[in-house]
């Protein structure tokens, strides 16, 4: 349920291609579009309709060496890519691409093979059976490091952490008798299945993690002492310019406790950062920098109440914070070690600004100077470059297309790159969404959301209204930039003659107050469902145009397990739910999301509410839809809720999608987007 990207200059052609689809301009295209002849044909504002009529929507930009300037490229909507530089003192030109690379002005080092050290005298590698081997790359002599490999216990190789006195750091992963899952490949010829790891709540076999040091002149090789938790995780922690140390954190299963430990060339390992969080740690805000040769280190919490970060000595020693308020600092865009400062996105802190809007600041490392640095009431998307003399910032809303600016390192406009031209768009008979506010269940929360209406909308009229949920809680799919395709199709959904909203819910954003994110802790099931209810009615109160007799829920993955739930809690309130690939029974789902958002006791007992429990309840009209090859949620979480509504002698609709797995291709996906268009027409109109 989670997703998570760079490319060398070679590659760019085909990024630009494919990231860059969309386009930023200040020229307004000349189009001659006639109007729709039928606005309400609801296939017609499908995402590959709208595709070509849309250009760049956000600049990336790529910076020579010392920051003064960078090339990008954007098109126009039915226009070639165009390529354009920037460069301080002399603005904005028109370049071919074959100029950009000369522009960048960047030699790439020598790429060797993982496991190669810095000075290419030695490589590691793994035989057959994941044995390790230490080659000197003159003599070519290799030597053997371990007899003990075996399938699922490999050294990981990508990530060898190479320390000064020739000796690396190396992590090998234990996933020997991890649990496997399968699925049917049932257009495979013959039929086949296929199995992959998959590790569920309460595992008591689980991938674990070894560390190792290595001395390359000696060839001596020893395993470290590491281990603090039983069931811990240890991930490493990137330090550029430190080769004395390297860093890992050990996170213990509750999740409430992370540990940096420094490991120098000795081998020795020390605690030196102890991070705990009741009930447990925001991973999905949680982050470390490391700069200044190992002297600077920033840590992300939530101690406070609202995240922000503290700032380390290179031995633990706190020494201040750097960020304080309520408001939530985000992801830190650039260190600037010279000035010492911090480049990072934050939310919240800006009075009548969307507390969802990400906006760019600028901090001192002792905490002082804080300065922000996108001042327009809408959301940023900011790349900082080299030496931090320039931010590009392409921002938006949802009901204002994206404007693209260059600014120095102080925030000060620099120069306007352009606006995204959507008049084809416009023409073609899309119109924006609208925004709005409603209050949560404890009628003080304020939750954000986003209205698609029919483009022939008549206020006099009564619409039903579906609400498009997803409960997080690492996100809210609630969109905050400027957005045409907005993955679920609600656009064209509310063609058809409905209201479609989506809206947030307390415990589905990491970016706000800690009170928000962790309200659905321990209710993993249930905790939104009150206030999507409670948003619906607000909404019924606020716009006689809404009719709360014919309510409708629809939601994918997390939002099926919603909607399907909201539907047998509420069933006198929503009439219909169309769910699709939901973790209905999340005993069964990830060990990663229901140990983290539900919540693992120290005995390692698990135990969550399921979908299933629920049958009886059913009223209302529901469809469920699965790939039959979901390796992230696995179809059987569909097929239990089945027999639990057959147990239950329940009416409902089944739609299993051959060869798909969590996402589906476009060919089933529209297949699929018709039958819950045509599923909402017969029961909430």
């Amino acid at each position: 349920m989670r997703k998570m990207f760079v490319a060398q200059w070679r590659l760019l052609p085909a990024l630009a291609f494919c990231c860059l689809s969309h386009a930023v301009s200040g020229q307004r295209a000349s189009v001659q579009t006639a109007p729709p002849e039928d606005t309400i044909n609801v296939e017609r504002y499908d995402d590959q309709k709208l595709k070509p009529l849309v250009g760049t929507l956000s600049v990336i930009p790529f910076f020579n060496a010392d920051g003064t300037g960078f090339w990008y490229a954007w098109n126009e909507a039915g226009r070639d890519h165009q390529y354009y530089s920037f460069l301080l003192g002399k603005g904005k030109d028109t370049i071919s691409f074959e100029r950009t690379k000369a522009f960048e002005n960047k030699s790439y080092p020598r790429i060797n093979p993982y496991g190669t050290s810095p000075d290419s005298l030695y490589r590691f590698s793994e035989d057959g059976h994941h044995n390790l081997f230490l080659e000197d790359l003159k003599t070519h002599r290799k030597l053997q490091l371990t007899t003990d490999g075996a399938p699922d216990y490999v050294f990981d190789l990508y990530e060898l952490q190479w320390l000064q006195g020739s000796k690396c750091v190396i992590m090998r992963k234990d996933g020997r008798g991890v649990r496997k899952l399968a699925v049917l490949s049932s257009l495979h010829l013959p039929p086949m299945a296929v199995n992959y790891t998959y590790e569920l709540p309460g595992d008591t076999v689980i991938e674990k993690q070894e560390i190792y040091l290595a001395d390359l002149n000696t060839g001596a090789f020893r395993k470290l002492p590491i281990g603090r938790w039983k069931y811990q995780t240890v991930v490493l922690q990137k330090a550029e310019g430190v080769t004395e140390a390297c860093f890992f954190w050990r996170k213990k299963r509750t999740r409430d406790q992370y540990e940096l430990i420094r490991i120098d060339t000795a081998g020795t390992v020390r605690s030196i950062i102890d991070v705990k969080g009741t009930p447990r740690i925001n991973s999905d805000m949680f982050a470390c920098s490391i700069v200044n040769k190992g002297n600077d280190i920033f840590v992300w919490t939530d101690r406070t109440g609202w995240g922000h970060y503290d700032h380390y000595d290179r031995n633990g020693k706190w020494l201040n914070a750097v960020t304080k308020g309520n408001w939530t600092c985000g992801r830190i865009l650039k260190i600037d070690e010279l000035h010492r400062h911090i480049y990072l996105l934050a939310y919240g802190r800006e009075a009548g600004v969307n507390p969802n809007f990400a906006m760019a600041y600028r901090v001192s490392f002792n905490g002082k100077n804080l300065r922000l640095l996108t001042p327009e009431n809408a959301n940023h998307n900011v790349f900082v470059g080299p030496n931090c003399r320039l931010l590009v910032d392409t921002y938006s809303r949802i009901d204002m297309a994206p404007r693209a600016v260059v600014r120095n390192g102080d925030g000060k406009l620099v120069q306007n790159l352009g606006q995204a031209d959507i008049s084809r768009l416009l023409a073609y008979g899309w119109k924006y969404p609208e925004s709005f506010t409603v209050k949560a269940a404890d009628g003080l929360t304020d939750l954000y959301g986003i209205m698609w209406k029919p483009y022939d909308f008549d206020p006099g009229r009564k619409y039903p209204i579906i609400s498009q949920v997803y409960p997080g809680p690492f996100t809210e799919t609630v969109w905050n930039d400027f957005t045409v395709f907005d993955r679920y199709h609600n656009a064209a959904l509310a063609q058809r003659g409905f209201i479609v909203v989506v809206f947030g819910h307390r415990g589905s954003s990491p970016c706000r107050s800690k009170e928000y994110n962790i309200y659905g802790h321990g209710n993993l099931r249930d905790y939104p469902l009150a206030d999507d209810r409670a948003g619906l009615e607000q909404l019924g109160r606020r716009y006689p145009f809404i009719d709360l007799g014919r309510v409708g829920i629809v939601g994918h993955s997390g939002g099926a397990m919603m909607a399907a739930t909201a539907l047998m809690t509420y069933p006198d309130f929503y009439k219909a739910a169309v769910a699709s690939s939901g973790n209905y029974d999340n005993y069964i789902y990830n060990r990663n999301w229901g140990e983290q958002y539900q919540g693992i006791g120290e005995d390692n007992k698990f135990s969550v509410k399921t979908v299933q429990e629920l049958a009886p309840k059913l009223k209302g009209h529901l469809m469920l839809v699965t790939g039959d090859r979901d390796q992230n949620v696995h179809p059987a979480h569909t097929q239990r809720l089945v027999e639990a509504l057959i147990q239950a002698n329940k009416d409902f609709e089944l739609l299993v999608l051959p060869g798909q797995e969590h996402h589906y291709d476009i060919k089933h996906q529209m297949y699929f987007e018709r039958k819950k268009r045509d599923f909402f027409s017969k029961y909430l109109k």
